[in-house]
């Protein structure tokens, strides 16, 4: 989990790819949260298959 879009870190990742993003909501806190989820870059991505 992070804060604001960690845009900046994830073009400095090596070896994952982002596979989704959540936008959180936390109850009584304004700041901005997200959920990324990671899988390994030599993985084929299975929710992809027969798209």
């Amino acid at each position: 989990m992070k804060g604001v879009y960690p845009a900046d870190e994830i073009a400095q990742l090596k070896g994952v790819v982002v596979t989704a993003d959540f936008p959180l909501t936390v109850p009584g806190l304004s700041a901005q949260r997200h959920l990324l989820v990671l899988r390994p870059d030599d993985v084929q991505d299975t929710n992809s298959e027969g798209a």
